[in-house]
């Protein structure tokens, strides 16, 4: 089997420095974190990017599938990401001003009615 070449179009990954990327915005020699080959959402098994993984974002827009292996649209966050996976965004969690707070708690506020029987013992003479 002979050696061939490999021409890199950019925004490639390797972990081991063995495809030989040079183009500016590969990443050669460095850990994708990836997840398990494993049932992520759709038609078949991808392998999800970690928290912190250097694909995360890393990808060109311009020539990112419009939505990853499972049907995620590209891009969830400031760019695409590199390979078959897009991590999602976080849903945000709406927080609440303080009159937020304060209308909340007014809400949630109950009347409370109680009432105190006193028993006294009964003498008989």
């Amino acid at each position: 089997m002979g050696a061939g070449t490999f021409n890199s179009n950019d925004y490639n990954l390797d972990s081991d420095s063995t495809c030989n990327l040079i183009a500016t915005n590969d990443l050669p020699g460095v850990d994708p974190l990836l997840g398990s080959l494993q049932n992520n959402g759709g038609s078949t098994f991808t392998h999800a990017l970690q928290s912190g993984s250097p694909a995360i974002d890393a990808g060109d827009d311009g020539s990112a599938p419009a939505t990853d292996q499972i049907g995620t649209a590209r891009p969830q966050g400031s760019a695409s990401d590199i390979g078959a996976f897009e991590v999602a965004a976080a849903t945000p969690v709406p927080g609440l001003s303080q009159w937020g707070l304060i209308a909340m708690a007014l809400a949630l506020t109950s009347v409370f009615t109680w009432r105190t029987i006193r028993r006294r013992k009964l003498i008989r003479a």
